[in-house]
């Protein structure tokens, strides 16, 4: 059995409507998984600036109770404040160090795995038990 020309125009006609609907949906999926790889990403943001203030407040507050603390016992609260500030310094030494270690690799490993993963991967290994 041959088709007629009529009824390949109808099939060319129906496989354009599929390839367009079928694109359509693609960039539909295209913006869904967009909007969820940049929701976790910002979340994930706005978790570590929250921890980070929080972080900053208690060491403040700790690094004072400390250097009032040491005052009775170091000479007063000048030594006392100059040890809690070479201690500071040495951390910040540290930190500037390590930073590959202690920020960038992670901070690489997170946006990568968002960015990088596949559908349903994300899910996985952000939301364990």
């Amino acid at each position: 059995m041959f088709f007629s020309d009529k009824d390949s125009t109808q099939n060319i006609e129906q496989l354009a409507k599929n390839c367009k609907k079928f694109l359509e949906l693609q960039v539909q999926l295209l913006k869904l998984e967009t909007t969820e790889k940049l929701t976790l990403l910002l979340s994930g943001l706005v978790v570590a600036a929250i921890c980070i203030v929080i972080g900053l407040v208690i060491l403040f507050y700790l690094s004072l109770a400390i250097a009032f603390w040491m005052s009775n016992h170091v000479g007063g609260p000048a030594v006392a404040f100059g040890i809690i500030t070479a201690f500071h310094a040495l951390l910040l030494t540290l930190l500037v160090c390590f930073r590959k270690r202690l920020i960038i690799r992670p901070i690489t490993a997170f946006l990568g795995n968002i960015l990088l993963s596949k559908d349903g991967e994300t899910q996985q290994t952000t939301e364990k038990p």
